[in-house]
């Protein structure tokens, strides 16, 4: 994504970033009143923020040329491939030697890591 484009979403992305801190307020909140009628609610709320960054990122996309998009795809294919290979690779050493069980949390911040620098290498390639 080029500066300018990152720009025209620079607020969009803000306000997904405030969603997300005042959603985890929230939560926190919630959680000190540990009532089972809670607990479905508390588990709902941190997919909203990851909602509102899917809906940003699409509209980002949207408005892309065709070179940017060119690129995010190829990110995002690097990103998949690599973050399945990785994540089915610790898989089978769970399973092989017991390595430790993974929070999938941290498969997120995985994908995330592996688009990034698909998307500095592409954009590189690309450029």
């Amino acid at each position: 994504m080029s500066t300018i484009t990152f720009h025209r979403f620079r607020r969009e992305f803000l306000l997904a970033a405030v969603l997300a801190v005042a959603l985890m307020v929230v939560m926190y909140l919630l959680n000190l009143d540990r009532q089972a009628n809670n607990a479905l609610i508390i588990g709902l709320i941190p997919a909203l923020p990851g909602l509102a960054a899917v809906a940003v990122l699409m509209l980002a996309r949207a408005r892309m040329d065709e070179l940017e998009r060119k690129i995010h795809d190829a990110a995002l294919a690097f990103a998949f491939a690599s973050s399945l290979f990785l994540l089915v690779a610790y898989g089978v050493l769970q399973a092989s030697i017991g390595a430790p069980t993974l929070n999938w949390a941290l498969a997120a911040a995985l994908m995330s890591c592996t688009w990034a620098m698909g998307w500095i290498v592409c954009g590189r390639l690309y450029r």
